[in-house]
């Protein structure tokens, strides 16, 4: 805690020193989730220790486990351009979604049989998402400015080697009147429920089982475009843009009507943050901690990570920024173990 608001700063490591990976224990977890409007940034502000050496560490003698390829892709296949893989959950399937001369090209890989098992060909526009939904069986595939397909291909079908039954159906496209604008997506890890937020704020929810896009058109709606956002273990929904976060009530499996909980403000931080990382505009990545009353880790501008409890006590629920030294590049992902966050 920093009462005085003055930044922390970690003294460097000496180069003497064994280099060891640091972690971030938020320590107490508070009894119950804030309900209503919280203001971020009476907090600290930390910038994290250079590491003392950029060599790889390795151990001498014979290796213990050595890694083995599942599946080795070259460009023939995947080309050039940027990826966008998803593995199939709790199953051997790979969907890589590249780009082609034709368009968007979607593969579907085993990794048991190192076999292509399927393809498709979309048309011109670049993947910004391309996920499977909790069960493994269906591929949500979004392209900017085009909208999202739903693709029924992690289930076996006629075409595929020693497998008989109906042939592989073709994407089907999800409602690209009001998915054109999608601007972030991201599956329930409980229910076949794919949440999508708007350039325009708006949450919309797509129920596979009941084969139904549901509007929230009031409740939920953000003021500015989602950027980005998680489901909790129990079916909440966070969602972020601008400078707020606000998490849902937990949502029914047949009815997402979206209820909000408790809303954060980031203002407070935003205001303390250096010119450069505070231009940089709206959240790019968010997740909580695996708690049940979990910790919010967001990812502001480049280097830039603010973490805080969505708890109701005041006394646990204190705020931290943590910033990367500008040499290091852009923080590309983050997660969770227990109450402690490690970013790369």
């Amino acid at each position: 805690n920093n009462p005085g608001g003055m930044a922390l700063k970690l003294p460097t490591p000496s180069t003497n020193q064994t280099p060891a990976f640091s972690k971030l224990n938020l320590g107490a977890v508070p009894s119950s989730i804030a309900q209503g409007e919280k203001v971020i940034g009476d907090g600290a502000t930390m910038e994290s220790p250079r590491a003392t050496t950029d060599s790889i560490l390795s151990v001498r003698g014979v290796a213990t486990m050595r890694a083995r390829p599942l599946i080795i892709l070259n460009a023939r296949e995947l080309g050039t351009s940027t990826l966008k893989p998803a593995w199939q959950p709790r199953g051997p399937l790979l969907a890589v979604a590249c780009q082609s001369e034709q368009g968007l090209l979607v593969q579907i890989y085993d990794t048991s049989s190192k076999a292509k098992l399927r393809s498709h060909q979309f048309d011109k526009g670049v993947a910004t998402f391309c996920e499977w939904d909790s069960s493994g069986t269906t591929l949500a595939v979004m392209q900017a400015g085009v909208g999202i397909h739903l693709w029924e291909c992690g289930i076996p079908t006629a075409g595929v080697r020693g497998v008989s039954g109906p042939p592989s159906p073709r994407p089907m496209a999800l409602a690209h009147n009001q998915t054109a604008t999608t601007s972030c997506a991201m599956w329930s890890h409980t229910n076949e429920q794919l949440a999508i937020g708007t350039t325009a704020g708006k949450v919309l929810f797509y129920n596979k089982k009941q084969v139904v896009l549901q509007a929230n058109d009031r409740k939920g709606k953000h003021g500015a475009a989602v950027t980005c956002g998680e489901w909790l273990s129990d079916n909440r929904l966070g969602m972020a843009s601008g400078n707020r976060i606000k998490i849902s009530r937990p949502l029914a499996p047949d009815d997402a009507e979206w209820e909000t909980q408790v809303k954060f403000k980031l203002t407070g931080q935003s205001g303390r943050l250096p010119k450069k990382i505070k231009a940089a505009g709206a959240p790019r990545m968010l997740a909580f901690s695996l708690g049940e009353v979990p910790h919010v880790a967001v990812c502001v501008g480049e280097a830039y990570i603010l973490i805080f409890s969505t708890g109701s006590n005041p006394d646990v629920s204190d705020d931290l920024g943590l910033t990367f030294p500008d040499d290091y590049g852009t923080v590309v992902g983050f997660a969770w173990d227990e109450n402690e966050v490690r970013a790369a």
